[in-house]
């Protein structure tokens, strides 16, 4: 089944928007959110292996975190783990998200994808810049946990209010 142009209800079909014959019905995608998705998955997956590398990094640069004072060998290992949640939300995310046919709250999951994809590299800057930091603040790795829980409460919205439409 390949994508084809098809005329949109008034007779005009624009940029973005690509036709499939999906059940003998036409339903209209929407590229620009296919990119996020795929967005998603790319981020997760590179994530995955910066995750890698990151332990490696801790194991031979780092002598695996041996004779380093407590506070920073924790923000180490959390800024690890909170990185590897990160990539593992954003894989998860970008293989199972349903873009609701609503435009209102298609705009909604795309600043809400948007507020997902900011994690893994706010995350991997705070490994690298904040995990020294003798007063334990890690203001970058507190915006991207931020940005993921209401990210996430976005997309959980959008996703309850498309199935109950459907559902009526």
């Amino acid at each position: 089944m390949s994508p084809r142009r098809k005329p949109g209800p008034t007779g005009a079909s624009g940029p973005g928007v690509r036709w499939h014959d999906i059940g003998g019905r036409h339903e209209r995608k929407h590229t620009h959110m296919n990119r996020l998705r795929i967005a998603h998955i790319v981020l997760g997956m590179v994530g995955l292996i910066a995750f890698v590398l990151t332990g490696q990094y801790m194991d031979q640069v780092l002598a695996h975190l041996r004779h380093m004072p407590d506070g920073p060998r924790l923000l180490y290992r959390s800024a690890h783990i909170y990185f590897l949640w990160s990539s593992l939300l954003n894989l998860v995310l970008g293989c199972h998200i349903r873009f609701s046919g609503r435009p209102a709250l298609r705009w909604v999951q795309g600043g809400a994808s948007l507020a997902v994809l900011a994690g893994p590299p706010l995350l991997l800057y705070s490994f690298f810049m904040e995990s020294d930091f003798t007063n334990l603040a890690r203001p970058h790795a507190r915006l991207a946990i931020y940005l993921a829980f209401g990210g996430v409460l976005l997309h959980t919205a959008c996703t309850l209010m498309s199935n109950a439409r459907e559902r009526t």
